[in-house]
């Protein structure tokens, strides 16, 4: 999911007959959550009572099956599954993002595929996978949507014959109108899959020569000057119109902020000229990209915090370093604009980028408790 990653849905019927349906397929109340493991957030921290959904990030595709994409991961596999002891709605996922071009190709691959990471995905105790392909090419389409089609009928297939719960399918979606209106069948996306995330960040990151001004990562509504698209409620509603049902769709929310280096400090608002990406935050260290520790850090060492009312974002700016983040009050307008668009909940990216520190004011993961709440006084579901 590109950079960074997280997301939502449980509350299972039973049902007679081949699929049966989680909470996600009846709209709102949503969170998933995508977690990637890194050395200061360590699996045991992923707050599984405040998500809906958790989805690791990553598996590995190779030799028509999924594989752990590194050394360790069984042990993840086992504490996030583990999570279920305590919270038995919550559902655990694995991402996948790589490798597709390797199966997605003739139907006997596609099958093989499916039959083997379906085997592999009962046996970790999943309950279902995340298709996160960035992205296939226009003429793989077709092959993609067919793929999708085939591990839905498969998995059918299995879990009737396990007398089981049907795994549950999910996906990331581009954030721009062209992919939106390129990669994907929304007639074969609404029959398969049961949610899937809309990527609504990166609508601005410093490129040279490309995107050389200030802009924000994640605005609600597009400032004035820039199109309607580059922004949540914009992309958003570029997928509404082509077809995506509104009860399977997420909004995507970022933890995580983009930083520049301003060409003159004293010019430091929106669309001011920058001449690189912004250097590494003070926490993380991470050249481009602040997590909200390294927001909450910059502020305290005196960085000065923008609200923008119209776009329903916030920026800082200290010296020649100028960061669109997101904050406690942005992801909650995020979560009532979903909730009141009648859409499936929200999609986080990622657990492992909210403050786990302190160093922001208020409980660990500020954001994601902010979310939460946001979610639990706006939709009639019970979380």
């Amino acid at each position: 999911m590109g950079t960074f990653k997280c997301f939502v849905g449980a509350l299972i019927f039973t049902c007679l007959v081949t699929i049966c349906s989680t909470s996600i397929e009846n709209g709102g109340g949503n969170i998933v959550c995508y977690y990637h493991n890194t050395s200061y957030f360590p699996p045991s921290e992923v707050p599984y009572r405040l998500c809906t959904h958790v989805i690791y990030a990553f598996g590995s595709i190779s030799n028509d099956t999924i594989v752990p994409e590194k050394p360790g991961d069984l042990a993840i596999y086992d504490v996030l599954v583990g999570f279920k002891k305590w919270n038995p709605k919550l559902k655990v996922l694995l991402s996948l993002q790589h490798g597709f071009p390797s199966v997605v190709t003739d139907t006997d691959t596609m099958k093989r595929f499916a039959t083997n990471a379906i085997g592999f995905l009962r046996h970790y105790h999943f309950d279902g996978v995340d298709f996160d392909w960035e992205f296939p090419k226009l003429s793989q389409k077709s092959k993609f949507m067919q793929f999708i089609q085939i591990f839905r009928d498969m998995s059918s297939r299995d879990a009737k014959l396990r007398s089981a719960d049907l795994l549950l399918i999910s996906m990331a979606l581009g954030n721009n109108k062209y992919q939106a209106s390129t990669l994907y069948d929304y007639t074969i996306l609404n029959k398969n899959i049961d949610f899937a995330t809309i990527m609504a960040y990166d609508f601005h990151m410093y490129i040279p020569n490309v995107d050389n001004i200030t802009g924000y990562n994640s605005a609600l509504v597009a400032p004035k000057g820039e199109s309607p698209y580059y922004s949540t409620s914009g992309l958003v509603k570029v997928y509404l119109a082509l077809g995506l049902a509104p009860e399977k769709t997420l909004v995507g929310i970022p933890t995580y902020g983009r930083s520049y280096t301003l060409a003159n400090a004293k010019q430091h608002g929106l669309h001011a000229p920058a001449v690189a990406k912004g250097d590494p935050g003070p926490v993380r260290r991470l050249r481009g990209v602040y997590t909200y520790t390294d927001s909450c850090a910059a502020l305290k060492l005196g960085a000065v915090s923008v609200w923008d009312s119209t776009s329903g974002v916030p920026y800082l700016y200290k010296g020649k370093t100028w960061v669109s983040y997101a904050n406690e009050k942005s992801v909650a307008e995020k979560v009532r604009w979903a909730v009141s668009k009648g859409l499936g909940g929200v999609g986080v990216w990622a657990t492992h980028l909210d403050d786990l520190t302190g160093e922001c004011p208020g409980p660990k993961l500020p954001l994601i408790n902010a979310i939460h709440s946001a979610m639990k006084s706006t939709s009639n579901h019970e979380l």
